[in-house]
């Protein structure tokens, strides 16, 4: 009772988000609203989305600031990032220059090492439609959904302490290679797909060229032959070029963390600037 919905803000598979304004303080909000249904799987996803957000001490990883279950959905109070998505983002400027991007990319980087070090959850859906930005040039990483978390005393104990996760869920496009495989796969899957990401917005297109109706195996078969350089970024510079490049090896024990990608030089370059 306390909020009053201002406008609806997009509809996914399984969710509606609102703006939505708090009738005291004028405060605006995001209001994240999934119907929930016993008999499927939204309230396991649900449930990772919680504790992916729940007590949130990053600024670079979206804040849940209440949740509750009313009439057959759960509501949920997100902070407000008023530019929309980085989809939307590029769907308006078509692309974005090295030295905005090598803030966007610190920002998502300390947000992955977050969430990588800290809360020990592998995002598994990293994609511009998931990273919400503010005029203030702010941005965070947002939905849950698919977040796998690290904490399972099965995994812990059978993988010998690393974290492997082995289902086949997200985005296909920029799933990395081991997840489209059916791999298990870890924190340097968000990498993979962080760096997809990146190379969208300097690029203003997805990154592999294949044909419309292609399939996620055709997607394989190119990825399986992909080079060091597996496609070019004209105009880039050189630093840009290697960051891009390290987080799209085929072998994900060669990409670096988020951890590393933050003193890498492109990042470096432009931290004070």
């Amino acid at each position: 009772e306390d909020l009053e919905e201002v406008c609806k803000l997009g509809k996914g598979a399984s969710s509606t988000v609102y703006k939505v304004m708090h009738k005291k303080t004028k405060q605006i909000y995001a209001m994240k609203k999934i119907t929930v249904d016993l008999n499927d799987q939204k309230p396991k996803l649900i449930v990772s989305e919680f504790k992916a957000l729940y007590n949130n001490d990053c600024p670079y990883v979206m804040t849940l600031y209440d949740a509750y279950y009313r009439q057959g959905c759960i509501l949920m109070i997100l902070k407000f990032m008023d530019c929309g998505s980085l989809e939307d983002v590029l769907a308006v400027s078509g692309r974005i220059p090295e030295s905005i991007l090598s803030r966007i990319c610190e920002q998502l980087l300390l947000g992955l090492e977050y969430l990588h070090t800290v809360k020990k959850i592998v995002h598994r859906d990293i994609k511009p439609a998931n990273v919400l930005v503010h005029n203030t040039g702010e941005v965070c990483i947002a939905d849950f959904g698919m977040a796998g978390l690290e904490r399972s005393q099965k995994y812990l104990q059978n993988l010998q302490q690393t974290c492997k996760f082995e289902t086949y869920c997200g985005t296909h496009a920029y799933m990395s290679i081991e997840r489209i495989r059916g791999q298990p796969h870890s924190y340097d899957s968000d990498i993979w797909s962080f760096g997809l990401t990146i190379a969208e917005a300097f690029l203003g297109v997805f990154p592999f060229v294949l044909s419309a109706n292609a399939s996620i195996w055709d997607m394989l078969n190119f990825l399986e032959k992909s080079t060091d350089a597996p496609f070019p970024l004209e105009g880039a510079s050189d630093e840009f070029k290697d960051f891009i490049y390290s987080t799209l090896r085929v072998n994900r024990k060669e990409r670096p963390s988020a951890t590393s990608l933050l003193q890498h030089p492109f990042i470096v370059k432009y931290r004070h600037k």
